[in-house]
């Protein structure tokens, strides 16, 4: 069984934390429940210093002050594998951002060990270490932990530096240290951004559908409700489905009873917030047409897929010269929005990517396929 040191006091946590401020790095990962909240509740936090584990309870310290400073205010580099929930845990428990971080999943995918890569997977392939991941699904709020889930959090930490340690020396030798640490400022940056609600509206899928006039009334309901999911700490469709406000919206409702029996909108939602609604739309019908958003993209027609998919190939070539897993340059999300500028016959702005390997590789694709670019590494293509 993994050893380790249970940590339930804030002068013991202070102590650590100061200790800790001084290392090049440490090994961090947390055990959180995320089931009926819309926020993760953190249960647990793990730290590695190379000489013990650390296994911190957030639930009963009273004062987590030092270990903020030591996550967003110290030199020490916090290596954890998969962070985005992670962040997650921090910015809302401490309400901070991790930096500087080293994603050792992240650093896999430059090397081209695989896409996504578990952190057991990892640790086998590199390591030749079997992570036991039986207590995966446990409750981690419980109290106390079984011996089980203290062995089991302690090992996902206790192999994470001589990871770090041995990616680190494999990207040095493949002349992608800067690639990685590219990579790994984008995600701090990318996890210090703050969600406009009013955007919340363009992530429901059959938004686009819709007229500039009912786009209005959802961007006024889904805002309001991306506000009250975090306010409640309840998931989104706890409060109400995406069809839900569609079909309110679509409706036009002048009263309750123009909204009773609508798919999706339950009794207990109308009765709660039913006249809240009504408000809503009604005010977003108040605003000027300038106002309104405009139509969303539609799907890519197969022309247009056929371009996206020729753009991709390109990337994943140079990925895989480069023997980097093409997923990690070649993703939807980046790839997309190049072709909806060229669509619209405009030139796309890649600042976006957030680093110059990815910026240099897009505009190269750019190049080839004679899409009109732009970036702070040029002034076009």
């Amino acid at each position: 069984m993994s050893q380790y040191t249970w940590v339930d006091q804030s002068d013991s946590l202070a102590a650590l934390c100061k200790r800790w401020g001084s290392l090049s790095h440490i090994g961090l990962d947390t055990e959180f429940i995320r089931e009926r909240t819309f926020y993760p509740i953190a249960a647990l936090i793990q730290v590695n210093d190379g000489e013990g584990n650390y296994l911190i309870d957030p639930t009963v310290i009273d004062d987590l002050q030092p270990l903020k400073s030591l996550l967003q205010g110290s030199e020490c580099i916090k290596v954890m594998h998969s962070c985005s929930e992670d962040l997650e845990v921090f910015a809302k428990l401490l309400q901070c951002h991790v930096e500087p971080l080293a994603d050792t999943q992240v650093a896999g995918a430059l090397l081209g060990l695989g896409p996504a890569l578990g952190y057991a997977n990892i640790c086998k392939m590199e390591l030749d270490i079997e992570v036991d991941k039986g207590e995966t699904r446990s409750n981690w709020l419980q109290r106390p932990l079984t011996e089980s889930q203290c062995h089991y959090a302690a090992l996902d930490v206790e192999h994470l530096l001589p990871l770090y340690d041995k990616l680190m020396d494999q990207l040095e030798d493949a002349g992608k240290a800067d690639l990685f640490d590219q990579e790994c400022e984008r995600i701090e940056f990318q996890s210090s951004q703050t969600v406009d609600f009013q955007e919340a509206y363009a992530r429901i899928k059959a938004a686009w559908k819709m007229s500039p006039q009912h786009l209005n009334r959802l961007r006024a309901l889904a805002a309001w409700r991306e506000e009250q999911a975090r306010l409640k700490d309840k998931p989104r469709n706890h409060l109400i489905r995406d069809s839900g406000l569609i079909n309110m919206v679509e409706r036009q409702p002048l009263s309750i009873e123009d909204i009773k029996g609508l798919t999706d909108v339950s009794p207990a939602f109308i009765r709660k917030y039913g006249e809240v609604m009504i408000e809503l739309i009604n005010w977003a019908d108040q605003q000027p047409r300038q106002a309104w958003p405009e139509r969303m993209d539609k799907p890519l027609s197969k022309g247009q897929a056929k371009l996206m998919s020729q753009f991709k190939q390109r990337l994943v070539v140079m990925a895989e010269q480069q023997s980097i897993c093409p997923e990690l340059l070649a993703s939807k999300r980046d790839v997309e929005p190049v072709i909806r500028a060229n669509i619209a016959n405009r030139p796309i702005n890649l600042d976006y990517l957030r680093s110059d390997w990815r910026i240099q590789a897009y505009r190269e694709a750019c190049g080839a396929l004679d899409i009109t670019c732009q970036s702070r590494l040029g002034e076009g293509c």
